[in-house]
């Protein structure tokens, strides 16, 4: 595996901005950034020939790249740490101090090294770290031999109460193990279940310590492993129900805090998603200002990682009751770096809006649209899928157009693209290109019974599937006839 080639693709375009500030402009650690930024994803990237590049007619080429690599993984190393230890004050602040022991004891400083070392352990305490507790404990122990005003005995009974929360930890692990393996088999075996009375059985049944379940990391552990299994079996109106009465109930105890703003945050998100997935749109408008709220508290240290979800939700929902409204807001979103900085998101946000200017049969707007996707500089990055899907929705559009020369020009180059680069292409969509091709080319085509058979099987495959964005059941209705919706 290319370590340096999956961190540089791991990481965001902030990130990506804050790496390239730390070295010349033209550099040849600028160059290799590029270039593994724009090798495909999914590819490997040739490293011989990238040295040779770098460092044309060098006999030592590949020893020169190769360190050039350390230097440049080095320097992405760290500068992850400074930005995410720069995130709020809270973010891996047990880990800072206990570097900062390690750094003052190796410095024969004892003073300091054990003034963070005690930092180490409140920090460690508080966000109930207990992994991290046990590691500060038997540094405790062992700078008790040269720091006399350590009393050695006070942390080994703090690491005997700290191994039994540990204990405990791995209980929550195993049970929260056991509701997931029930749920799930359960759903495959009946179909419905009653997930509360299946909680409670569980938990009856294998806690010895009921006190367990008053722990923070319990709870929070137990709302992720319920939501995460209501999600993928898509029961969002369990799901809805159960944000609301966990979201009260943490509420109810004082868990939101600043430190646990993140879940606070994420659960406003899965709640606005399982309303929006049933369709209730008005309430996930709601839901979303609720959310927005939310991520104007503490100085608003989350707005920027979370207020995409905030205009995806409005955006989703207007795009079902406010067509106009929907349009603006992507319009936002794709022009205002505030809102959106990653380029892959920007790309889907085009998508979005590339087919609600379809459905709105502004056509034109729709090439343009396209073409803007296409230049972007992550498309050539992107998944399969959304090159695929988005070559078809360029295709629908030139048939509405009527301009037979550029379907024809465009049909003979996706078609090809079918047949080798995206050959593993497996969306039910590319079924679309066959029909539309047969549409423009059949006089008479609505009553053209291949045509028709064609459009019931796509309709019938699709039915499972109403929440894509890319939609084209009321487009093939309105071409081949609305009876066909009711055949599916």
């Amino acid at each position: 595996m290319n370590n340096l080639f999956e961190l540089v693709n791991s990481l965001d375009s902030k990130t990506i901005g804050h790496v390239q500030r730390k070295f010349e402009p033209g550099s040849k650690m600028g160059q290799l950034l590029k270039i593994y930024r724009k090798t495909r994803s999914g590819s490997q990237p040739v490293d011989e020939k990238i040295a040779k590049i770098l460092y044309p007619g060098e006999k030592q080429a590949l020893n020169a790249f190769y360190r050039l690599k350390s230097r440049l993984t080095h320097l992405i190393d760290q500068l992850l740490i400074d930005v995410y230890s720069a995130q709020g004050e809270d973010t891996f602040t047990t880990e800072r101090h206990l570097i900062l022991f390690h750094i003052f004891k190796k410095k024969g400083q004892h003073d300091l090294a054990f003034y963070h070392l005690k930092k180490a352990e409140k920090a460690g305490g508080a966000k109930e770290q207990y992994s991290l507790l046990d590691i500060i404990y038997n540094e405790f122990i062992i700078f008790s031999k040269d720091y006399f005003i350590v009393d050695p005995e006070a942390y080994l009974e703090k690491r005997r109460s700290n191994e039994s929360m540990l204990f405990n930890i791995k209980t929550i692990d195993e049970i929260l193990a056991i509701i997931s393996y029930r749920l799930r088999v359960t759903q495959n075996m009946s179909g419905k279940i009653n997930i509360t009375q299946e909680i409670e059985s569980t938990l009856g049944n294998f806690a010895g310590d009921k006190a367990i379940f008053k722990s923070v990391q319990f709870k929070i552990k137990f709302y992720k492993t319920i939501s995460q299994i209501l999600v993928q079996q898509k029961k969002y109106s369990e799901l809805e129900k159960y944000l609301e009465q966990t979201f009260q109930d943490f509420a109810d105890v004082g868990m939101f805090n600043r430190q646990t703003h993140d879940i606070k945050v994420e659960q406003l998100v899965y709640w606005g998603n399982a309303l929006l997935m049933q369709r209730k749109y008005d309430e996930a408008i709601d839901q979303s200002k609720v959310l927005e709220k939310a991520l104007n508290e503490y100085q608003g240290i989350l707005f920027d990682k979370y207020i995409y979800f905030v205009y995806q939700l409005q955006i989703n929902s207007y795009a079902a009751i406010d067509v106009d409204k929907a349009v603006e807001l992507l319009q936002k979103v794709v022009t205002s770096k505030n809102v959106l900085s990653d380029p892959y998101y920007l790309l889907i946000n085009y998508a979005n809006l590339a087919f609600i200017l379809f459905v709105q049969k502004k056509f034109k707007q729709v090439i343009k649209t396209i073409q803007t996707i296409y230049r972007n500089e992550f498309f050539e990055n992107t998944d399969l899928h959304m090159k695929a899907q988005l070559a078809i929705l360029e295709m629908l559009t030139w048939y509405e157009l009527g301009e037979p020369d550029n379907f024809d020009y465009r049909f003979k180059q996706i078609d090809k693209s079918f047949k080798t680069d995206w050959k593993d292409y497996q969306g039910i969509d590319r079924d679309l290109l066959s029909m539309v091709h047969l549409m423009i080319y059949t006089p008479g085509y609505k009553h053209d019974q291949d045509l028709k058979r064609m459009a019931v099987d796509y309709l019938k495959a699709n039915a499972d599937n109403q929440n894509r964005i890319f939609n084209y059941d009321d487009w093939i209705a309105g071409k081949l006839g609305t009876g066909l919706l009711a055949n599916s």
